[in-house]
């Protein structure tokens, strides 16, 4: 037999997460917020994506976590989009990125 979903009332508490084109979030913490870099986003987005950071030498986002971090090297390593020497920089750029543990 079927289950009905949930309703919202249901729910202690809803949280709401907006991610920017570039893959980028603030998330809440109990103590506080942090920003990270929870994908790799469209690359060439203007405000935040890996491309304009990498080549404006901004300060860089933090990856929420290795494995995501490594999930970006693999999906930048599989691009067709870019050529291999901005792959290789793109690459290496993240490689050099933080991450949270």
């Amino acid at each position: 037999m079927l289950q009905r979903p949930p309703k919202m009332s249901e729910y202690s508490v809803i949280h709401v997460e907006y991610v920017t084109p570039g893959g980028v979030l603030t998330r809440k913490f109990a103590d506080g917020a942090a920003t990270m870099r929870i994908c790799l986003g469209h690359i060439y987005h203007p405000d935040d994506g890996l491309l304009i950071e990498m080549d404006d030498f901004c300060e860089p986002v933090p990856w929420e976590n290795l494995a995501t971090k490594q999930d970006a090297i693999q999906s930048a390593l599989s691009r067709t989009d870019i050529m291999a020497e901005q792959k290789v920089d793109l690459v290496n750029h993240i490689k050099a990125t933080p991450h949270y543990e």
